[in-house]
C-alpha cells in the first residue's frame, strides 16, 4: 500500500473538522500535551486548516524550525511550487484530505512518489 491508499483507510469515517496527524514511525512527540495543544490553541480557536512545525534533531538537541510560507504564495496558493519548507508535525483538518486524489500523490510517470510534502 502507498501513503494515500493507507490514510485514506483510516478516514472512511471521520467528519469534515477531524484532523488528521502524520507522524512518522522513527519520529515521537516532544511532550505528552502537544495534541492538546494544536487542538485548543489552533483548531478550537482559529480558522486554522493545517499545521507544519519544528522538530528537535535526537540526540542532539539542535532546532529545526520551519518559516512561514511567504504571502505571495498563501494569496496564490502556490505552496506546490515553491521550495520545501513544511516539517514535522504535520496536521491537517479532514476537509481538506478528502480533496485530495490519488493522481496527487503520483509523480510524472504515474508511481507513487517515495515523499510527498
Amino acid at each position: 500500500r502507498n501513503f494515500f491508499q493507507h490514510i485514506s483507510e483510516h478516514t472512511s469515517r471521520m467528519s469534515d473538522e477531524d484532523v488528521i496527524v502524520f507522524l512518522d514511525g522513527d519520529d515521537w512527540l516532544a511532550h505528552q500535551n502537544v495534541l492538546l495543544h494544536l487542538a485548543e490553541d489552533y483548531y478550537r480557536n482559529t480558522s486554522c486548516w493545517m499545521t507544519y512545525g519544528s522538530l528537535v534533531y535526537f540526540p542532539h538537541g539542535i532546532a529545526s524550525i520551519s518559516p512561514p510560507f511567504p504571502p505571495s504564495v498563501v494569496q496564490s496558493s502556490s505552496y506546490r511550487k515553491f521550495e520545501w519548507i513544511s516539517t514535522h508535525l504535520r496536521t491537517v483538518k479532514f476537509k481538506v484530505w478528502r480533496n485530495l486524489r490519488e493522481e496527487d500523490f503520483r509523480g510524472p510517470e504515474g508511481r507513487f512518489l517515495d515523499m510527498t510534502v
